[in-house]
């Protein structure tokens, strides 16, 4: 811990002053050496209360911080914790700790604490969010000493380096049930050609060669044929998943931005594509920049890949003003630039095989030519691509209630129109669009998807 952090006084200690200087002056005026006592004590008591605080400041050296982090789905109580150790023979009193955050986190406890530290003792203080997808920021944490007349004070001193939580989309159980009994239901989820696989097909004459298993000796029994049960064929498919987004999709009510409702729908479809062993990755550009690249995998690993990108989300980077990407200050040149930087990025990830492209954008990040480019360059390699927009008003507006979400429905009334003309312009070029509505959107790429398998 530096040692060259210096001690102020506060304006408390003018008017202490000024009552110690009033109380010699009575008492050498009146020859009262009572006053005379009492303004000499307040004068020690100074130097003491100033010698408390000096003692406190060196033993700064001698504390050890620790933290630990609780929790990491959007939606639950995040709670973070620092455990303050004192290694000192000395106490430490009066200590002002400030737990310093992002703003983009919503705290839901005290940040600031009194902290009264006995000599050889371990104190714990806990900070408490509600989650919210992304990488955020927690400290750094800082320490203000003070004397218990508040005569005295220290300047803000770091106790603790800032550290970064991550926090995930969840995927509840009943969403995914959902997926699978909404495959099963219009008879998706099959290849619908023979091979192996778990859905039974049909039954043929047996074969040399054919795995004894699979003979129906029921119907050997019955009519004395050797037939065997034939299966469809488990086909596999490449998944991309492409998030182009100006900082307004992350906007918007906290919890129920578009981009959250992405998360949690790209996170509850690649839940599904990795239990059909299919291939899949995740690739984002947003004013923060490129998010790291993955290959592609199958099952566990691709969806936690897949995860680890949308919670990547840093939200300090993003809303900077100064970003190339700022709403309302991107060119046609930075966006060509942005689209010539995806062709190039998805050229060196995905090969000439076949591949399920669905580009997830809003109105600010998209412009209608530059995206014509970017989805012919695609087209002329045998990949399938499907735009999805996010329509603001449907997501942001499921958490307001009556007049507030009328409200709100008459300030982004530009916006909506705005949406409906950008899918509108996308098909009238022919190319696949989508409107993420809230209701039934997950089935409906998920539609997508098992369609492009066969």
């Amino acid at each position: 811990m530096p040692r060259d952090y210096s001690t102020s006084l506060t304006t408390r200690f003018s008017y202490y002053v000024l009552a110690v200087a009033t109380l010699l002056a009575v008492g050498i005026a009146e020859s009262d050496q009572r006053y005379v006592l009492l303004g000499v004590s307040m004068v020690l008591l100074g130097v003491f209360l100033r010698g408390f605080v000096e003692i406190s400041l060196s033993n700064l050296s001698r504390l050890h911080i620790d933290h630990y982090v609780k929790g990491f789905l959007e939606g639950d109580e995040v709670s973070v914790s620092f455990i303050f150790i004192n290694r000192s023979v000395l106490p430490i009193f009066f200590a002002e700790v400030v737990v310093d955050h992002t703003k983009h986190l919503k705290r839901v406890s005290n940040s600031r604490f009194l902290v009264n530290l006995l000599p050889k003792s371990a104190l714990e203080i806990r900070v408490v969010f509600i989650g919210r997808v992304g990488t955020h920021r927690i400290g750094p944490v800082k320490i203000v000493l003070r004397d218990p007349l508040g005569l005295y004070r220290t300047q803000e001193i770091v106790l603790y380096k800032e550290f970064y939580v991550r926090i995930y989309p969840k995927t509840t159980y009943t969403i995914l049930r959902r997926i699978y009994s909404y495959a099963r239901s219009i008879g998706l989820s099959r290849s619908r050609e023979a091979g192996e696989g778990v859905e039974f097909r049909s039954v043929r004459d047996y074969r040399p060669g054919d795995d004894m298993r699979r003979i129906v000796w029921k119907t050997y029994a019955r009519t004395g044929r050797l037939v065997v049960k034939e299966m469809e064929k488990e086909s596999s498919l490449k998944i991309l998943y492409l998030i182009v987004a100006s900082e307004d999709i992350f906007k918007g009510v906290y919890g129920s931005t578009p981009y959250e409702q992405i998360a949690r729908v790209i996170s509850a479809v690649s839940r599904y594509v990795a239990s059909r062993s299919d291939l899949q990755t995740i690739l984002m550009l947003t004013p923060a920049g490129l998010s790291e690249i993955y290959r592609f995998a199958r099952g566990y690993e691709s969806n936690m890949n897949i995860l680890k990108v949308l919670s990547s989300i840093n939200y300090e980077a993003i809303f900077v003003s100064s970003s190339p990407l700022h709403s309302g200050e991107i060119s046609r040149e930075t966006i060509g630039s942005r689209i010539d930087l995806l062709i190039k990025k998805i050229t060196d990830l995905i090969s000439r095989e076949k591949t399920l492209i669905m580009i997830f954008t809003d109105p600010i990040a998209s412009s209608v030519e530059e995206f014509h480019k970017l989805i012919s360059f695609l087209r002329a390699g045998g990949h399938k691509v499907i735009i999805l927009i996010p329509l603001r008003s449907l997501y942001d507006i499921g958490s307001l209630k009556d007049l507030p979400a009328l409200l709100y429905r008459i300030k982004i009334l530009d916006e909506t129109r705005r949406e409906e003309e950008l899918i509108r312009k996308f098909r009238s070029m022919g190319i696949s669009t989508v409107a993420l509505r809230p209701e039934q959107m997950i089935q409906s790429i998920v539609a997508e998807i098992e369609t492009f398998r066969y």
